[in-house]
């Protein structure tokens, strides 16, 4: 825990030394604003809001009571859930490989375009990744510790519902749990238990949203959205590696897939994968983690379009934990070693366009009418 907790907070320092070259940009002037704005008025704002972002902003404002508003607290709390994120990821890597891949797990992750962007945004996507991440901790401790189940089960329903609370198709992180639970022949047993928990997760998820009669409308923001094709797809597949369609993140996604693709081969074929121990819970839950949740929207999408990529951000985890265990597949130490040169050559050539989106620099004065916009996209 100790190494999880030190490795955590560089993630973090990071994302913060990150943030301080990266200029503002529209949506977080509207969360300055939506900051700024009266208590009565903040709080109707929330109640209409969708599920993206009331959490988000309750958590904003109560940071902003203790630290001045500066763009180094507003990005504050986006630092601080990569960094969290990063200490889940190792504490199940370390369940699942050695403590050396995991370290190499953490590398990969915080060196990621997509890491290092929501990790210096200002906006809610960092918060949905690590309240998925650490749901996944928690259900590992769950299905494979032997005791002190109630404890667990009580931690995988408060994260969980946390995660659905934060955005409502964060629950599609709930399938992956299923399918690595349902895998492996050591956890089937506990499969009714989880399945329990995850029901009354969204229970306890559903009563808040209406006990605390905030976010209403809560698939207001996912309509209108085009109808996927192939780039679509394209973009589940290349997300962990940045926004867009540019030449070394669309280069950087392809080795990267195929180094997993032919080090899940190797370890098949080498016998590491068996499904009486915790091995096949483990390539169960990483390898549906990484797919399953964007494959599932799209076919959503399909029949009513409200896909878009940043909406499965919770599985870029998983595709970090994949690439330490395949490059671990490889016997010979400079194979490994050349792997890893490649991406993170790549990951720096891609590693612009992931801090730098929406056609560039925006800062406050640039944009005239910004409460106007508060109200258009949040609710009236």
């Amino acid at each position: 825990m100790l190494l999880a907790t030190g490795l955590g907070a560089v993630t973090t320092a990071l994302s913060l030394t990150l943030s301080l070259v990266r200029p503002l940009w529209g949506d977080e002037e509207i969360t300055i604003r939506v900051v700024q704005m009266p208590w009565p008025e903040f709080q109707n704002l929330i109640s209409q809001t969708d599920a993206v972002h009331a959490l988000y902003y309750v958590l904003v404002r109560t940071l902003s009571v203790a630290a001045p508003e500066t763009v180094f607290t507003l990005r504050l709390l986006s630092a601080l859930c990569v960094g969290l994120t990063a200490v889940a990821l190792i504490l199940i890597a370390e369940r699942w490989m050695s403590a050396r891949s995991a370290v190499f797990a953490w590398l990969i992750f915080s060196l990621m375009p997509i890491t290092t962007r929501y990790g210096t945004e200002g906006r809610a996507g960092a918060l949905m990744l690590t309240l998925a991440t650490w749901s996944t901790w928690a259900v590992m401790k769950l299905v494979l510790k032997p005791d002190r189940r109630v404890r667990w089960q009580t931690s995988y329903v408060a994260f969980l519902s946390a995660t659905i609370y934060a955005n409502a198709l964060a629950a599609l992180i709930a399938g992956p749990h299923v399918v690595a639970t349902a895998l492996s022949r050591k956890t089937r047993v506990r499969l009714p238990r989880l399945i329990l928990s995850q029901i009354l997760s969204a229970a306890l998820a559903a009563f808040v949203v209406v006990a605390l009669f905030i976010q209403r409308d809560t698939m207001g923001s996912y309509v209108g959205l085009q109808r996927p094709g192939l780039k679509e797809l394209v973009q589940v597949f290349a997300l962990p590696f940045g926004h867009g369609d540019r030449p070394a993140t669309l280069l950087l996604a392809f080795i990267a897939w195929s180094v997993i693709i032919s080090g899940t081969f190797k370890a098949l074929r080498a016998g590491k994968v068996r499904i009486d121990n915790e091995s096949s819970w483990f390539f169960g839950l990483a390898w549906s983690w990484a797919l399953l949740p964007g494959l599932a929207l799209l076919a959503v999408s399909l029949v009513n379009p409200m896909f878009s990529s940043r909406y499965v951000l919770f599985s870029v985890p998983a595709v970090a934990l994949l690439l330490s265990w395949s490059i671990r597949q490889f016997q010979s130490s400079g194979t490994r070693l050349a792997i890893a040169t490649l991406l993170v050559t790549l990951g720096v050539l891609a590693f612009q366009g992931a801090l730098i989106n929406h056609g560039g620099p925006c800062v406050l004065d640039q944009l005239r009418g910004v409460q106007l916009i508060v109200w258009a996209n949040c609710g009236p």
